[in-house]
């Protein structure tokens, strides 16, 4: 399923990359003792509906053109690309990171002590979804009240 969610170009959209959370999540945790997921075959029904529902919408990437990932990528990148840089936002809890809002992905990963050309920045851009259990990153400041 994540193989497909990235040759179709699902996992550049918000739903797809929190898909493929889902089951990055899942796998992580497929040699664990800890018992936090309760019943597996509920998450598994609950990550194949959405995967079902993701593959019915079109596709970002046309690969029946035979592209190499790397150009669809490329070309999807050029033809969503804002006008604006991305500028990321970073919250450990309802605070704000030292420094945050930061300019660009690399930036934020370095305040971080990640390396700079890391992807979690686009991994977790705008999906709700913790890293590390700690930090939330949004591409627009999270008024007071939503926090509170």
């Amino acid at each position: 399923m994540a193989l497909l969610l990235k040759i179709y170009g699902y996992y550049y959209t918000i739903e797809g990359k929190n898909l493929f959370l889902d089951i990055s999540e899942i796998i992580n945790k497929r040699y664990s003792t800890d018992s936090s997921v309760s019943d597996i075959n509920i998450v598994i029904k609950n990550i194949t509906e959405k995967f079902n529902d993701i593959m019915q919408k079109d596709s970002p990437f046309d690969v029946k053109l035979n592209l190499r990932h790397t150009e669809n990528v490329r070309k999807y990148s050029i033809a969503n690309k804002s006008e604006n840089s991305k500028i990321v936002y970073i919250y450990d809890g309802n605070e704000m990171v030292h420094g945050s809002p930061f300019a660009s992905f690399s930036a934020a990963h370095k305040a971080l002590g990640l390396n700079p050309s890391s992807n979690t920045c686009n991994r977790y851009i705008d999906t709700n979804r913790l890293y590390k259990s700690k930090y939330i990153f949004t591409s627009k400041p999270i008024d007071r009240a939503s926090r509170d």
